[in-house]
This record gives C-alpha cells, structure tokens and sequence, in this order.
C-alpha cells in the first residue's frame, strides 16, 4: 500500500504497535517494511495500546522513546489503539502529542474506518466523487482485513490464526533442530 501511494504522490502516517501479541515490530522483516515505508517518504508512528501498561503515561513515554531511538524518527502524532471512554475528552493531547481522535483528525476532515472487518470501499468512493475529496482524508487501515480473499470476519481471522500457527512451526522448526 505504501508503494502505491507513493506512485500516485500520495503522503501518509502509518503507525506501528509496540505491544502487539500479534507481531514482532522488531524482526528482521518488520524493521525492514517500516524502515522501506519511512525512506519512501510516508511517516511513521506509534500506535499505542493504553490497556498495554498498569501505569500509562510511564509506558506511554517508554514506547514513544523505544521507537524515536529505534527508528531514528521523531514522534509529533499518536494513533491510539481502542480509545474507548477516552474519546469523551477527544480533544486534549496525549501526555504532550497530537494524536488522531482529536477533532483535526477525527471530525474536522472526513475519517473512514475498516475497524471490525467493515468494508470502506463504498465511503472511500463516495468521498472521492464528492467535491469535498479535495480535503484530507483520516483512513484507518488494519492490514488484517485485506491479506486474504475471505468473506466474514470470523473467516479471515480464523485464517490469519492458522497461517500464523504454520509460520510458527516453521520458525520453531529453523531455531529447534529436534524438533520435526
């Protein structure tokens, strides 16, 4: 996705979760696709999972300095990860950076979703034939939804379990010679 925007002269964010249970930020391949997202001109940033850490605003910190140090990029925007009650005072800052439910990003420029499996292409289409495409547009993107050919939600993660449960058997089987 990255590289087609960057075909078409498109500009976006692309942040990146620290405390994911479902990926490695820092594999080798993963620090390969955000440093390749970086160098062709997109931003990168984090996204934070408050629910990740007993005291917020101390892991809030340590992640934003883990992944400036790491990436050698500084923070200025946060994606929020399940904002939950949070959104009720949307527009104060997060423990000093913008981040992307306050209303600048959120209510002010049109925002889009594929949040839950829900399919965007109709919103993203009509935004696009509305005079108003030539203002920003906020789209919430999980690669999730559109690395199989799946139908339902229940389908495409039952999916995204089994292929991670064969890539694990296959790392296991590279770091455990006795095993298989």
């Amino acid at each position: 996705m990255a590289q087609i925007e960057e075909e078409m002269g498109v500009k976006s964010t692309y942040f990146f979760m620290i405390s994911s249970f479902s990926y490695n930020l820092f594999s080798k391949d993963n620090i390969s696709i955000v440093k390749r997202i970086n160098d062709i001109g997109h931003k990168i940033s984090l996204h934070f999972d408050m629910k990740s850490h007993e005291k917020v605003k101390e892991g809030f910190h340590k992640e934003v300095s883990i992944f400036e140090n790491f990436f050698e990029t500084p923070i200025d925007i946060i994606s929020i990860h399940r904002p939950g009650n949070f959104l009720e005072e949307n527009n104060k800052d997060l423990f000093g950076y913008a981040h992307t439910y306050q209303n600048k990003y959120f209510t002010d420029i049109k925002y889009i979703s594929d949040s839950a499996g829900k399919d965007p292409r109709q919103q993203v289409e009509q935004f696009l034939k509305e005079e108003s495409c030539k203002k920003a547009l906020h789209l919430l993107i999980h690669p999730i939804w559109w690395m199989s050919s799946e139908n339902t939600v229940n389908s495409t993660i039952n999916r995204f379990i089994e292929e991670r449960r064969l890539f694990l058997i296959e790392e296991i089987k590279k770091s455990v010679r006795t095993y298989y």
